[in-house]
């Protein structure tokens, strides 16, 4: 039976980025850097109001419906793109990069919050309130996007690698296939995810028609995500960027004819004050445009080269009055990078806010301004809600050590607990009598030999042993402890609950030290579990008071 709970943020926010619990907080240094802040649910209603409606609204709708429908996507999610051509209709909007596997746990975590709000909103707005997932289909960052990690059924870490040959090129120009196809299938093979019977469970055979279905990676991704989330009352809209490059060409032309480019400036600008706030800044001043152009080599940027562009990778020139027609005559094939893609967001959808993870919280913050520059209003931004899966195992191994739920996700208070765990009486006692026995034969030994030695040294009581011999007597006491050490080890792993056992608990929880939601992959789960713990997720998840949250997915 699945359940959930939540526990305090503060107990795993150490594990975050300083700018998202500053951000959950309300610090007031941060007020500068984001339109409604601190994000109240008051905040978003009335935000509302400043959200303008967008100019290619109808068009928009109508490709959101054809592309959701090709998706096989639930007759909820279609009426919801629908229902964004209705003028008042608002978007909650989040997004990632179409991760192999379904990419990390975070990924759904994104989308199921992304859900959430949107039906939080509706009923507070009492108007149409949509859950968009932006594929971010156009990232070339293959290394990123082609590499999954997840437990087999034997609980070792497996990972699976895909993609690699094609660096360069973005996700929605790899046409093959067999990359993500073969991760699925190696997945679903190593999980044997079989009823007694040795038939496929209905979770597993959900996954297989969900992925397996001949298609490239960034739409097999989609139809995924399209199948995770068809619950009547929430439905998702995919949306991916090759739907609407036609539509952009006004924020495309102006990232190109105004000097300097408006996202340049505004990530320079940003850098510094985000240092004078003690951040990091994520993103790195650069005189570019935020352009990229596809060609035979991949996914080129855009460079300055006079009054005009050179496009890198390639020895092709451009001038500004070229750029411009290429952006006229063949959108197509342009995309825009990390900065550029948030001024397309809102120019295309009426966006009242964005669920966004910690990194984007940051860069986001460093980009303040960059709607202004475009013309654009900024979203409310609403951090995902964070998460982690326990499985059966694990819980039933926190259970026999006596640690709390709230204490789940620190690795100390596994540790302790099993050190602190107490051996069986009989046990305890049998290394007791063991030890005695030992210390006992020691003593008779040398007291002998001290008799022995006596006579023939004339009388008297004899010499001690020498150093060496007691050199060896306290190595046998100390053989005897690690005996006791190995038989309690092997008692506690024959309950669960020994070092081995904790440590491949931890593993599943914090793998390599790292929250689980980053590292593994969220098919393999749905396919052991049913995506249902996606959708108590966002049953449960409250944007406005952080919590993290403990999934028992069966």
């Amino acid at each position: 039976m699945r359940r959930m709970t939540s526990i305090p943020f503060a107990r795993v926010g150490a594990r975050y980025p300083e700018s998202l619990r500053a951000y959950l907080t309300g610090d007031p240094r941060l007020a500068p850097r984001y339109a409604v802040y601190p994000s109240t649910e008051a905040g978003l209603a009335a935000h509302a109001a400043r959200i303008p409606e967008p100019p290619r609204r109808a068009e928009l709708a109508a490709r959101l419906v054809e592309y959701n429908r090709a998706l096989e996507a639930s007759p909820a999610a279609l009426r919801a793109a629908e229902s964004l051509s209705r003028p008042g209709a608002l978007a909650v909007v989040t997004g990632q990069q179409p991760g192999l596997l379904g990419g990390p746990l975070f990924t759904a975590y994104k989308a199921a919050s992304a859900v959430a709000l949107a039906r939080r909103l509706r009923g507070r707005l009492g108007r149409p309130v949509v859950a968009v997932f932006w594929n971010h289909s156009d990232d070339h960052d293959l290394d990123e996007v082609g590499r999954a990690h997840w437990f087999d059924r034997h609980g070792g870490l497996r990972k699976a690698l895909a993609l690699g040959a094609e660096r360069g090129f973005a996700v929605a120009d790899l046409a093959d296939p067999e990359p993500f196809e073969q991760a699925v299938r190696e997945v679903l093979a190593d999980l044997s995810a079989r009823d007694d019977a040795g038939h496929e469970s209905d979770a597993s055979r959900s996954v297989r028609k969900a992925a397996l279905v001949g298609k490239p990676h960034a739409e097999a991704f989609s139809r995924l995500f399209a199948r995770l989330f068809q619950e009547p009352e929430d439905p998702l809209v995919l949306f991916e960027p090759r739907l609407a490059r036609d539509l952009l060409r006004p924020v495309f032309a102006r990232e190109l004819e105004t000097r300097p480019h408006p996202c340049a400036g505004v990530v320079a600008r940003g850098a510094e004050a985000w240092s004078a706030l003690g951040f990091e800044p994520p993103l790195r001043p650069d005189a570019r445009p935020d352009l990229f152009l596809r060609t035979d080599r991949g996914r080129s940027r855009l460079l300055p080269d006079g009054d005009g562009f050179r496009v890198a990778l390639t020895d092709a020139r451009l001038s500004r009055a070229g750029a411009l027609a290429l952006v006229e005559d063949t959108p197509e094939r342009l995309s825009a990078g990390v900065a550029l893609r948030i001024a397309c967001q809102e120019y295309l959808f009426p966006t009242i806010a964005q669920v966004v993870g910690p990194n984007e919280l940051a860069y986001l913050g460093q980009l303040r301004g960059l709607h202004e520059a475009f013309g654009l209003v900024p979203p409310v931004l609403v951090p995902r809600a964070t998460a982690t899966l326990v499985e059966p195992g694990v819980a039933r191994a926190a259970a026999k050590l006596g640690v709390g739920e709230g204490y789940l996700l620190v690795p100390e208070a596994w540790r302790d607990a099993a050190k602190a765990r107490r051996q069986p009486a009989e046990l305890e006692a049998a290394c007791s009598r063991f030890r005695a026995d030992v210390a006992d034969s020691l003593a008779r030994l040398f007291r002998s030999v001290r008799e022995t030695e006596a006579p023939a040294a004339g009388g008297g009581t004899g010499e001690a042993p020498d150093r060496g011999c007691r050199s060896d007597a306290n190595r046998l006491v100390r053989a005897g402890r690690e005996l006791e050490r190995r038989l309690r080890e092997q008692w506690l792993e024959a309950e669960g609950i020994g070092a081995r056992r904790v440590e491949r608990s931890l593993a599943h929880l914090l793998p390599g030290g790292e929250l689980q939601e980053r590292v593994l992959g969220c098919l393999p789960y749905v396919a052991r579990h049913g995506a249902g713990f996606l959708a108590d997720l966002a049953a449960a998840w409250d944007p406005f008071a952080p919590e993290h949250y403990l999934l028992f997915p069966a």
